[in-house]
């Protein structure tokens, strides 16, 4: 009994071992720099199944004519003999060169930066109405109809600074993306913003009329509908004392919807 069980131990051994000879034997490395097609039949007019790179490995399994038929990894398919090799040192100096030429580039500051410029940003002209808090000359409410990329906005408040009077004042605003100002190009969601219209002013039973011009920047926090703003409003009086000039400024806070 102990006899047969050495004989199956030595026969199973010499068997395994011969395999991996066999296996030896039979293997060969991808010798081409530029790497090696694994191709349905014999010649370079079958489909190419697969690009094999350089320096790996194929086990022969037929060695008839040039083209030889292998495998690789799950693959079945032919090869020309001229670009294998036994030598594994030949076979490292084409996988560096293979190597070298398939590198993926390295990223760069200035690739990234250039990829975050691309995206695109959102502006409060996205949106439908804002409304908001206006501080300063007038202190009051502010809300914004928003018009492809332009706005009109109604504000109505009182004047803190100027007698305590009463506001309201009507204008059409024309919104200009900072992205598309060179120096600008990386703050999103910035918008610089002119336009003009007209305001009426209150003072103790007393009435203003007069044209405005405006100046102003937006800015809309990119994760949320809120934005902030700052403007400068130059005034001039056309009804009860013409020609008077007045320079007014303030800045807010908005929500956009």
């Amino acid at each position: 009994m102990k006899t047969a069980i050495l004989t199956l131990i030595v026969i199973t051994t010499f068997t395994l071992l011969t395999d991996d000879v066999i296996a030896q034997q039979n293997m060969y490395y991808v010798k081409s720099q530029a790497g090696l097609n694994l191709r349905t039949g014999p010649g370079s007019n079958n489909t190419a199944v697969t690009l094999i790179p350089a320096g790996d490995k194929v086990n022969v399994l037929n060695q008839e004519g040039d083209w030889w038929q292998v495998e690789y990894g799950k693959k079945l398919g032919y090869v020309h003999s001229k670009y294998l090799t036994k030598d594994p040192n030949e076979a490292a100096i084409a996988k560096k060169v293979w190597d070298e030429k398939h590198k993926p580039p390295p990223k760069s500051t200035s690739d990234a930066s250039s990829k975050s410029s691309a995206e695109p940003s959102r502006h409060t002209t996205d949106y439908e109405w804002g409304i908001g808090i206006r501080g300063g000359d007038p202190t009051g409410i502010s809300v914004k109809k928003y018009l492809r990329g332009n706005a009109l906005e109604l504000t109505v408040g009182t004047l803190p600074f100027d007698n305590n009077g009463i506001s309201l004042f009507v204008h059409y605003l024309f919104h200009l993306p900072a992205q598309k100002i060179g120096k600008w190009d990386n703050i999103k969601g910035l918008d610089w913003y002119f336009g003009g219209g007209g305001q009426i002013k209150g003072f103790n039973g007393n009435v203003d009329i007069g044209a405005d011009g405006t100046i102003g920047a937006e800015y809309l926090f990119q994760n949320m509908p809120i934005s902030v703003f700052v403007d400068v409003i130059i005034y001039i009086e056309l009804i009860d004392d013409p020609l008077n000039i007045d320079l007014d400024a303030g800045m807010g806070v908005r929500y956009n919807f």
